[in-house]
């Protein structure tokens, strides 16, 4: 059972990187908490859940820790929450990662993953949302991913600027949103389960394995180059490997098929008008000799008919 405090309670984020002041990680914090309270509370119709810096934590408190170290299990990733084995919720936001990409910053790219996962915390805290989308797909409830590349700042009462991720709206998940529905905070996309470029998302066909597909061109109802990835267990689906194939690769796959299932039609009708094979009297089932009585001379010693 997830605890109350994972759904009502604050987000708490930890400090655990050497390469992030105390000082910037409250105002990250405090940035995601004003972002929180004025923006996607409002735009999504929930209680803001209240994000507070914190020098540790409690059992079954909603987690988002700065960490310096790396995880085996997410080599790909700059960030991930996920629900732990007692029902709380955690996200690692691996700083050393992030500043290794040229030009990042605590306060621009450390603080947009943190929000990044924090935004996400509020609307999908159990992780195991998922929407239904006209394509056939159902696309995880994650209000941030679709618009990743996408960044605003927030301004605190001393004049820092923190940079926050973008994040899609209630319509961006809805299949008929009604007209003049906005999609994001930013403005970025133009209708539901649209991808921004620098955004992805992860979907699956009912009863089927999440795969991602990423925001390179990807228009609903196009056929874009998609890129497929594999996070966290994750796994690529029949379809999405079909996916992967050019369109004149897919042609002539079908038509080799198409070819072999003529062949065997031709030699299976061929066969059916040949003349049965003549069987010796001597044989009732195959490899197995019925001897005419009374010659049983006519047997070698391994019970076959000598040459």
């Amino acid at each position: 059972m997830i605890p109350a405090d994972a759904v009502y309670g604050p987000i708490v984020l930890l400090n655990l990187s050497a390469r992030v002041t105390d000082e910037d990680a409250q105002r990250i914090a405090h940035a995601c908490d004003v972002q929180m309270e004025q923006d996607i509370a409002p735009a999504h119709g929930i209680v803001p859940r209240p994000v507070v810096f914190a020098k540790s934590a409690r059992p079954g408190d909603t987690v988002v820790a700065l960490v310096d170290t790396t995880d085996p299990n997410a080599t790909d990733a700059l960030a991930y929450h996920t629900e732990e084995g007692d029902g709380s919720i955690y996200a690692p936001v691996f700083v050393g990662i992030i500043l290794g990409q040229t030009g990042a910053t605590v306060l621009r790219d450390v603080s947009a993953a943190a929000s990044h996962e924090i935004a996400e915390l509020a609307l999908d805290y159990a992780v195991n949302r998922w929407a239904d989308a006209f394509d056939g797909y159902e696309y995880a409830y994650e209000i941030a991913d679709p618009v990743e590349g996408d960044l605003y700042p927030v301004q605190l009462e001393d004049g820092t600027r923190v940079m926050v991720s973008n994040f899609v709206y209630p319509a961006w998940f809805d299949e008929g949103p009604a007209a003049g529905s906005r999609f994001d905070h930013m403005g970025t996309v133009a209708g539901p389960f649209t991808l921004a470029a620098g955004g992805y998302a992860v979907r699956r066909q009912p009863g089927g394995a999440p795969s991602q597909v990423f925001g390179d061109a990807h228009v609903m109802g196009a056929r874009p180059r998609r890129r497929i990835g594999v996070r966290l267990g994750q796994m690529l689906t029949p379809d999405d490997a079909i996916a992967l194939l050019g369109t004149w690769t897919k042609r002539l796959l079908i038509a080799a098929a198409c070819v072999l299932l003529w062949l065997c039609g031709w030699l299976a009708h061929d066969m059916a008008d040949a003349p049965p094979p003549a069987v010796p009297h001597r044989f009732d089932i195959p490899n197995r000799y019925i001897p005419p009585a009374p010659a049983p001379a006519f047997l070698d010693q391994r019970g076959s008919v000598p040459c």
